[in-house]
């Protein structure tokens, strides 16, 4: 190890450190999971109602959609596995890759760290499936980057969804905080083919999101 790696190496694993106490402690066996739950964070919604935003998401000059929160081993029923296998943190040059969908980079080891140890698959084949994810799923566009407030009925804005990607709304869950969007879930096979959710996907529990405009 050179000099100059140290810092990094460090940094990578403080942050590391710091998102997995945020883990569950539930466990589990790595590749023993029914499908994935791909998040898709709103980052509007999710800087307004943050009690601790992201900088290098939600600052001013940031200008983000949807962007990846995590793709998540999920079992059909009962609470899914989470840190199943103790970890290095994800190398350097992986976690820059990764920043044009998951924009910080302690986000990208906690999502590794929780999750990806759980997926049964090494670091870069487990982010190589988080890039396959997002490119298998289409938002609709007039959610790529609005420039105002929209409000809209849950079941309407999965049927969008459903629509753009020609499947069932079943394979959408909406998450909300503050009456704000926050998040869509998507759920995929093992093969990311959109399937539907089960009832341990978490729903929002209101009628309506109001959808915050792209800054």
């Amino acid at each position: 190890m050179t000099r100059k790696s140290v810092p990094v190496v460090f940094l990578s694993l403080s942050l590391a450190c710091a998102y997995a106490q945020r883990c569950g402690s539930g466990g589990g066996t790595p590749g023993a999971f029914d499908y994935y739950v791909l998040a898709l964070s709103w980052a509007p919604g999710f800087c307004d109602t943050a009690s601790r935003p992201s900088a290098r998401e939600c600052g001013s000059d940031r200008h983000l959609g949807f962007v990846v929160h995590g793709l998540w081993p999920q079992f059909d029923n009962g609470r899914s596995p989470e840190a199943c296998a103790p970890t290095p943190p994800v190398a350097h040059d992986l976690v820059n890759r990764m920043l044009s969908l998951m924009p910080d980079p302690g986000l990208v080891q906690h999502e590794w760290a929780c999750h990806g140890t759980c997926s049964g698959v090494n670091a870069r084949d487990y982010f190589a499936l988080v890039e396959r994810a997002f490119q298998a799923v289409r938002v609709p566009d007039e959610f790529r980057s609005p420039r105002q407030s929209n409000r809209i009925r849950i079941r309407d804005l999965e049927q969008r969804f459903a629509d753009a990607n020609h499947v069932s709304p079943d394979a959408f869950r909406t998450v909300c905080r503050n009456g704000e969007l926050i998040e869509i879930r998507v759920c995929l096979t093992k093969a990311l083919r959109l399937r539907p959710c089960s009832a341990s996907v978490r729903e929002c529990p209101a009628n309506q999101v109001t959808i915050l405009p792209v800054p």
